[in-house]
């Protein structure tokens, strides 16, 4: 079986523009991530990327639960078809109910990547910011290029307090709200993806995570 806990590498280097209070509420989430024996979250994302004068759409939800160590499962709908990817005891599968189609193969060192596998096309952006959040430590991942990180400060979603932080990015910007209290997890993301892509374009959607230890 795959063992998803984080090794033991450093943080990423805080950047010149990190305020200490976003640095300590993201790694506050990180730690607390890292030790949940089980977490699910859904996704759905939509994209409408315009270039050379043609338009391409599409919207893509997900159903994600992590058991560590070295198993999850990604319920994905697209367009109208349906898969469900997966990994357990270092085997990865796949399954089209549509055709009734049951792929297997060896599961990848890192389970995040199979969430890439579930999207295509304009929808490849959004699932690579969601998969980079199941990496072992998500702060190096989504820290690596930011050139800013800003507390905004607290507030209220879902009845839930929570902290507010905004991202400026090489190629990505986002807005997440992390649970104020002992038990810090992701609220909500809305990532702006404006700047990474290299033409017009929007990309927009939200992510909400439940967790149980």
């Amino acid at each position: 079986a795959q063992d998803l806990q984080p090794e033991a590498a450093p943080l990423a280097p805080a950047g010149p523009d990190f305020e200490p209070k976003a640095e300590e509420v993201f790694k506050a989430f990180q730690a607390y991530v890292a030790n949940l024996g089980a977490l699910t979250l859904d996704a759905e994302v939509a994209a409408a990327i315009t270039a050379d004068g043609e338009t391409q759409e599409g919207e893509l939800t997900l159903d994600i639960a992590l058991q560590r160590p070295g198993n999850i499962r990604i319920k994905a709908v697209a367009e109208g078809s349906e898969a469900t990817i997966g990994a357990s005891g270092g085997e990865a599968y796949i399954y089209v109910p549509e055709i009734s189609e049951y792929m297997t193969a060896p599961a990848p060192p890192e389970l995040q990547h199979l969430v890439l596998s579930a999207a295509a096309g304009p929808l490849q952006t959004g699932a690579t910011f969601i998969a980079e959040l199941f990496a072992p430590q998500p702060y190096n991942q989504l820290m690596a290029e930011a050139t800013a990180v800003r507390y905004v400060g607290e507030e209220e979603l879902d009845g839930q307090a929570c902290h507010r932080l905004e991202v400026t990015h090489q190629r990505i910007g986002w807005d997440m709200w992390i649970d104020v209290g002992d038990k810090p997890m992701l609220r909500r993301a809305v990532p702006n993806v404006q700047e990474w892509l290299t033409r017009q374009g929007e990309d927009s959607f939200e992510i909400s995570m439940t967790a149980q230890v």
